[in-house]
Protein backbone atom coordinates (compact mmCIF):
# COMPACT_ATOMS: atom_id res chain seq x y z
CA UNK A 1 0.00 0.00 0.00
CA UNK A 2 2.86 2.36 0.92
CA UNK A 3 4.54 1.56 -2.38
CA UNK A 4 1.33 2.52 -4.25
CA UNK A 5 1.20 5.87 -2.42
CA UNK A 6 4.81 6.57 -3.35
CA UNK A 7 4.13 5.77 -7.05
CA UNK A 8 1.01 7.94 -7.02
CA UNK A 9 3.02 10.77 -5.52
CA UNK A 10 5.64 10.45 -8.28
CA UNK A 11 2.95 10.51 -10.99
CA UNK A 12 1.41 13.59 -9.40
CA UNK A 13 4.80 15.28 -9.23
CA UNK A 14 5.48 14.54 -12.91
CA UNK A 15 2.04 15.81 -13.88
CA UNK A 16 2.62 19.06 -11.96
CA UNK A 17 5.99 19.47 -13.68
CA UNK A 18 4.36 19.02 -17.08
CA UNK A 19 1.71 21.59 -16.18
CA UNK A 20 4.43 24.02 -15.09
CA UNK A 21 6.31 23.42 -18.35
CA UNK A 22 3.08 23.87 -20.29
CA UNK A 23 2.38 27.17 -18.52
CA UNK A 24 5.92 28.28 -19.27
CA UNK A 25 5.37 27.41 -22.96
CA UNK A 26 2.15 29.38 -23.01
CA UNK A 27 3.85 32.34 -21.38
CA UNK A 28 6.72 32.16 -23.86
CA UNK A 29 4.27 31.91 -26.79
CA UNK A 30 2.32 34.88 -25.48
CA UNK A 31 5.55 36.85 -25.14
CA UNK A 32 6.47 36.03 -28.74
CA UNK A 33 2.98 36.99 -29.92
CA UNK A 34 3.24 40.26 -27.99
CA UNK A 35 6.56 41.01 -29.69
CA UNK A 36 5.11 40.22 -33.11
CA UNK A 37 2.07 42.32 -32.32
CA UNK A 38 4.23 45.23 -31.18
CA UNK A 39 6.36 44.90 -34.31
CA UNK A 40 3.27 44.87 -36.52
CA UNK A 41 1.92 47.97 -34.81
CA UNK A 42 5.29 49.68 -35.29
CA UNK A 43 5.37 48.76 -38.99
CA UNK A 44 1.80 49.98 -39.43
CA UNK A 45 2.71 53.23 -37.68
CA UNK A 46 5.72 53.73 -39.95
CA UNK A 47 3.61 52.91 -43.01
CA UNK A 48 0.94 55.38 -41.87
CA UNK A 49 3.57 58.11 -41.44
CA UNK A 50 4.93 57.42 -44.93
CA UNK A 51 1.44 57.56 -46.45
CA UNK A 52 0.69 60.84 -44.67
CA UNK A 53 4.02 62.30 -45.78
CA UNK A 54 3.46 61.30 -49.42
CA UNK A 55 -0.08 62.66 -49.30
CA UNK A 56 1.13 65.99 -47.93
CA UNK A 57 3.91 66.14 -50.52
CA UNK A 58 1.48 65.38 -53.34
CA UNK A 59 -0.93 67.99 -51.99
CA UNK A 60 1.73 70.65 -52.08
CA UNK A 61 3.28 69.68 -55.44
CA UNK A 62 0.09 68.84 -57.38
CA UNK A 63 -0.53 70.78 -60.59
CA UNK A 64 -4.25 70.09 -60.91
CA UNK A 65 -6.28 72.93 -62.34
CA UNK A 66 -9.37 73.51 -60.22
CA UNK A 67 -12.54 74.49 -62.03
CA UNK A 68 -14.84 76.62 -59.94
CA UNK A 69 -18.61 76.27 -60.46
CA UNK A 70 -19.62 78.45 -63.40
CA UNK A 71 -22.17 81.14 -62.77
CA UNK A 72 -25.30 80.43 -64.81
CA UNK A 73 -28.43 82.38 -65.81
CA UNK A 74 -31.95 81.72 -64.52
CA UNK A 75 -32.86 79.79 -67.68
CA UNK A 76 -30.20 77.21 -66.74
CA UNK A 77 -31.46 76.94 -63.17
CA UNK A 78 -35.02 76.46 -64.35
CA UNK A 79 -33.92 73.32 -66.21
CA UNK A 80 -31.91 71.97 -63.30
CA UNK A 81 -28.50 73.12 -64.51
CA UNK A 82 -27.07 74.51 -61.29
CA UNK A 83 -23.53 75.93 -61.32
CA UNK A 84 -22.16 72.61 -60.01
CA UNK A 85 -24.05 70.46 -62.52
CA UNK A 86 -23.16 72.77 -65.42
CA UNK A 87 -19.48 72.56 -64.47
CA UNK A 88 -19.59 68.77 -64.18
CA UNK A 89 -21.23 68.51 -67.61
CA UNK A 90 -18.52 70.78 -69.03
CA UNK A 91 -15.82 68.49 -67.61
CA UNK A 92 -17.70 65.47 -68.99
CA UNK A 93 -17.50 66.94 -72.49
CA UNK A 94 -13.80 67.73 -72.04
CA UNK A 95 -13.23 64.12 -70.95
CA UNK A 96 -14.90 62.90 -74.15
CA UNK A 97 -12.66 65.15 -76.23
CA UNK A 98 -9.60 63.87 -74.38
CA UNK A 99 -10.53 60.24 -75.06
CA UNK A 100 -11.14 60.88 -78.75
CA UNK A 101 -7.85 62.71 -79.09
CA UNK A 102 -5.06 60.25 -79.88
CA UNK A 103 -2.19 62.67 -79.46
CA UNK A 104 -1.78 61.66 -75.81
CA UNK A 105 -1.18 58.03 -76.85
CA UNK A 106 2.24 58.80 -78.28
CA UNK A 107 5.16 58.12 -76.00
CA UNK A 108 7.68 60.83 -75.32
CA UNK A 109 11.37 60.65 -74.54
CA UNK A 110 13.98 63.41 -74.16
CA UNK A 111 11.51 66.03 -75.32
CA UNK A 112 9.38 67.13 -72.39
CA UNK A 113 7.73 65.60 -69.36
CA UNK A 114 4.31 66.88 -70.42
CA UNK A 115 2.27 64.93 -72.94
CA UNK A 116 -0.32 66.45 -75.25
CA UNK A 117 -3.62 66.17 -73.46
CA UNK A 118 -2.03 66.49 -70.00
CA UNK A 119 -3.30 70.01 -69.45
CA UNK A 120 -6.95 69.11 -69.95
CA UNK A 121 -6.53 65.94 -67.87
CA UNK A 122 -5.54 68.15 -64.92
CA UNK A 123 -8.96 69.82 -64.80
CA UNK A 124 -10.65 68.97 -61.54
CA UNK A 125 -14.03 70.21 -60.33
CA UNK A 126 -14.27 71.70 -56.87
CA UNK A 127 -16.41 69.88 -54.26
CA UNK A 128 -20.01 70.93 -53.79
CA UNK A 129 -20.37 73.85 -51.40
CA UNK A 130 -20.39 72.62 -47.81
CA UNK A 131 -18.57 69.36 -48.57
CA UNK A 132 -15.18 68.58 -47.04
CA UNK A 133 -12.84 66.27 -48.89
CA UNK A 134 -9.20 65.84 -49.85
CA UNK A 135 -9.36 68.91 -52.12
CA UNK A 136 -10.26 71.10 -49.14
CA UNK A 137 -7.27 69.80 -47.18
CA UNK A 138 -5.08 70.22 -50.26
CA UNK A 139 -6.17 73.85 -50.64
CA UNK A 140 -5.39 74.52 -46.99
CA UNK A 141 -1.91 73.01 -47.31
CA UNK A 142 -1.15 74.94 -50.49
CA UNK A 143 -2.30 78.18 -48.88
CA UNK A 144 -0.15 77.43 -45.85
CA UNK A 145 2.97 76.86 -47.94
CA UNK A 146 2.24 79.73 -50.32
CA UNK A 147 1.69 77.54 -53.38
CA UNK A 148 -0.15 79.35 -56.18
CA UNK A 149 -3.05 77.27 -57.48
CA UNK A 150 -4.26 77.42 -61.06
CA UNK A 151 -8.01 77.93 -61.19
CA UNK A 152 -10.61 78.32 -63.88
CA UNK A 153 -13.63 80.50 -63.31
CA UNK A 154 -16.36 81.88 -65.52
CA UNK A 155 -19.94 82.72 -66.15
CA UNK A 156 -22.69 82.12 -68.65
CA UNK A 157 -25.04 85.02 -69.35
CA UNK A 158 -27.98 85.31 -71.70
CA UNK A 159 -28.77 87.95 -74.30
CA UNK A 160 -32.16 87.98 -75.98
CA UNK A 161 -32.30 88.97 -79.65
CA UNK A 162 -35.46 88.59 -81.69
CA UNK A 163 -36.95 86.53 -78.82
CA UNK A 164 -34.17 83.92 -79.26
CA UNK A 165 -31.76 83.54 -76.34
CA UNK A 166 -28.08 83.87 -77.13
CA UNK A 167 -25.74 82.56 -74.46
CA UNK A 168 -22.45 84.34 -73.87
CA UNK A 169 -19.79 82.17 -72.25
CA UNK A 170 -16.70 83.70 -70.71
CA UNK A 171 -14.18 81.47 -68.95
CA UNK A 172 -10.81 82.64 -67.63
CA UNK A 173 -7.76 81.24 -65.85
CA UNK A 174 -6.75 82.59 -62.47
CA UNK A 175 -4.70 84.12 -60.97
CA UNK A 176 -3.42 85.37 -64.35
CA UNK A 177 -6.97 86.40 -65.36
CA UNK A 178 -6.37 85.16 -68.90
CA UNK A 179 -9.53 84.88 -71.00
CA UNK A 180 -9.77 81.31 -72.33
CA UNK A 181 -13.30 81.19 -73.73
CA UNK A 182 -15.33 84.10 -75.09
CA UNK A 183 -18.12 82.86 -77.33
CA UNK A 184 -21.77 83.50 -78.12
CA UNK A 185 -23.87 80.45 -78.85
CA UNK A 186 -27.52 79.80 -79.68
CA UNK A 187 -29.22 76.48 -79.10
CA UNK A 188 -30.07 74.28 -76.15
CA UNK A 189 -27.99 74.06 -73.02
CA UNK A 190 -26.14 70.88 -74.01
CA UNK A 191 -24.97 72.51 -77.26
CA UNK A 192 -23.74 75.56 -75.34
CA UNK A 193 -21.80 73.37 -72.92
CA UNK A 194 -20.28 71.29 -75.74
CA UNK A 195 -19.18 74.40 -77.67
CA UNK A 196 -17.65 75.84 -74.49
CA UNK A 197 -15.76 72.59 -73.82
CA UNK A 198 -14.02 72.46 -77.21
CA UNK A 199 -13.11 76.15 -77.00
CA UNK A 200 -11.60 75.57 -73.57
CA UNK A 201 -9.58 72.63 -74.91
CA UNK A 202 -8.41 74.81 -77.82
CA UNK A 203 -7.03 77.34 -75.34
CA UNK A 204 -5.47 74.87 -72.91
CA UNK A 205 -4.20 72.20 -75.32
CA UNK A 206 -4.38 73.06 -79.02
CA UNK A 207 -2.67 69.79 -79.95
CA UNK A 208 -5.41 67.71 -78.31
CA UNK A 209 -8.00 69.90 -80.03
CA UNK A 210 -6.26 69.32 -83.36
CA UNK A 211 -6.41 65.56 -82.91
CA UNK A 212 -10.08 65.80 -81.91
CA UNK A 213 -10.94 67.80 -85.04
CA UNK A 214 -8.98 65.43 -87.21
CA UNK A 215 -10.85 62.39 -85.98
CA UNK A 216 -14.10 64.27 -86.52
CA UNK A 217 -13.08 64.85 -90.16
CA UNK A 218 -12.63 68.59 -89.76
CA UNK A 219 -9.20 69.14 -91.39
CA UNK A 220 -9.42 72.93 -91.50
CA UNK A 221 -9.86 73.29 -87.76
CA UNK A 222 -7.29 70.56 -87.18
CA UNK A 223 -4.64 72.46 -89.16
CA UNK A 224 -5.65 75.70 -87.45
CA UNK A 225 -4.93 74.12 -84.07
CA UNK A 226 -1.61 72.69 -85.30
CA UNK A 227 -0.53 76.19 -86.31
CA UNK A 228 -1.60 77.43 -82.88
CA UNK A 229 0.45 74.71 -81.17
CA UNK A 230 3.52 75.70 -83.20
CA UNK A 231 3.01 79.37 -82.30
CA UNK A 232 2.56 78.97 -78.55
CA UNK A 233 5.32 79.04 -75.95
CA UNK A 234 5.37 75.29 -75.33
CA UNK A 235 8.19 73.99 -77.54
CA UNK A 236 7.56 70.47 -76.22
CA UNK A 237 4.40 70.36 -78.33
CA UNK A 238 6.21 71.17 -81.58
CA UNK A 239 7.31 67.66 -82.51
CA UNK A 240 3.76 66.35 -82.07
CA UNK A 241 2.28 69.26 -83.99
CA UNK A 242 4.71 68.58 -86.85
CA UNK A 243 3.84 64.88 -86.66
CA UNK A 244 0.13 65.55 -87.10
CA UNK A 245 0.73 68.08 -89.86
CA UNK A 246 3.05 65.70 -91.76
CA UNK A 247 0.45 62.95 -91.61
CA UNK A 248 -2.28 65.35 -92.75
CA UNK A 249 -0.12 66.59 -95.63
CA UNK A 250 0.48 63.01 -96.76
CA UNK A 251 -3.27 62.38 -96.82
CA UNK A 252 -3.68 65.52 -98.93
CA UNK A 253 -0.90 64.33 -101.30
CA UNK A 254 1.32 67.29 -100.37
CA UNK A 255 4.41 65.13 -100.09
CA UNK A 256 7.04 67.90 -100.17
CA UNK A 257 5.39 69.71 -97.25
CA UNK A 258 5.16 66.43 -95.33
CA UNK A 259 8.87 65.75 -95.86
CA UNK A 260 9.73 69.26 -94.62
CA UNK A 261 7.81 68.58 -91.40
CA UNK A 262 9.53 65.20 -90.98
CA UNK A 263 12.95 66.76 -91.48
CA UNK A 264 12.21 69.24 -88.70
CA UNK A 265 11.17 66.39 -86.40
CA UNK A 266 14.34 64.41 -87.08
CA UNK A 267 16.41 67.46 -86.14
CA UNK A 268 14.70 67.45 -82.74
CA UNK A 269 14.86 63.66 -82.26
CA UNK A 270 16.41 61.48 -85.00
CA UNK A 271 15.11 58.31 -83.31
CA UNK A 272 11.53 59.42 -82.68
CA UNK A 273 9.68 56.21 -83.69
CA UNK A 274 6.37 57.88 -84.55
CA UNK A 275 8.14 60.20 -86.99
CA UNK A 276 9.97 57.21 -88.48
CA UNK A 277 6.64 55.45 -88.85
CA UNK A 278 5.16 58.46 -90.69
CA UNK A 279 8.26 58.57 -92.90
CA UNK A 280 7.51 54.97 -93.84
CA UNK A 281 3.92 55.99 -94.58
CA UNK A 282 5.20 58.77 -96.86
CA UNK A 283 7.47 56.42 -98.81
CA UNK A 284 4.63 53.94 -99.28
CA UNK A 285 2.33 56.70 -100.57
CA UNK A 286 5.08 57.66 -103.01
CA UNK A 287 5.17 53.98 -104.08
CA UNK A 288 8.73 53.56 -102.81
CA UNK A 289 7.85 50.36 -100.98
CA UNK A 290 11.43 49.23 -100.38
CA UNK A 291 12.24 52.34 -98.35
CA UNK A 292 8.81 52.15 -96.72
CA UNK A 293 9.58 48.66 -95.42
CA UNK A 294 13.05 49.72 -94.29
CA UNK A 295 11.69 52.62 -92.22
CA UNK A 296 8.75 50.68 -90.79
CA UNK A 297 11.16 47.97 -89.61
CA UNK A 298 13.26 50.62 -87.91
CA UNK A 299 10.17 52.04 -86.17
CA UNK A 300 9.15 48.60 -84.87
CA UNK A 301 12.66 48.07 -83.48
CA UNK A 302 12.61 51.39 -81.62
CA UNK A 303 9.07 51.25 -80.23
CA UNK A 304 9.61 48.60 -77.49
CA UNK A 305 12.28 50.71 -75.79
CA UNK A 306 10.61 54.05 -76.34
Amino acid sequence: MGKMHIQAGRHLSKTLDKIKNLNFSFERTNNILDLVKSGSVSLLSIFAVIVVFLTLYKSIKTTDIQVEPLQVPTSFLEKGFTPEITTIRLLDEISKIHKISTSSLYGRKNISSKLPGDEISKLQSLPVVGAIDFKSIQNLLQDTFGVTRSRISGEITVITKDSSPIYQVRIRSLPENTLLVDIEKQGDISEVIKASAIKLVESLDPLAASSYYRWNKDPDNSLRMIDEALRNDDSGDDIYALLQRASSNIQRKKFDLAQDDLNQMFKKDPNFPWAINVQSYLFNEQKDYEKGLEWSTKAVQLLPSY
